[in-house]
């Protein structure tokens, strides 16, 4: 038998990183879900995320305000 005082130092950062991996599974089926409805493909909504995350500190002139 193994003693329960070592076995729970040990699981903890286990759990930590379980959990860790179940939001990021939750954000990527809201972002999927999302784009699904728009009509893009799993595959196109991670890249279109990925995308604006990569660029979002690039600001496009557009418009000019007197």
């Amino acid at each position: 038998m193994f003693d329960l005082h070592i076995s729970i130092p040990l699981l903890r950062p286990l759990i930590g990183f379980f959990l860790f991996l179940f939001f990021i599974y939750l954000i990527y089926l809201f972002i999927t879900r999302a784009f699904r409805e728009m009509g893009f493909s799993p595959l196109e909504a991670l890249f279109i995320v990925f995308v604006a995350f990569l660029f979002q500190s690039v600001n496009i002139y557009l418009f000019s305000y007197k």
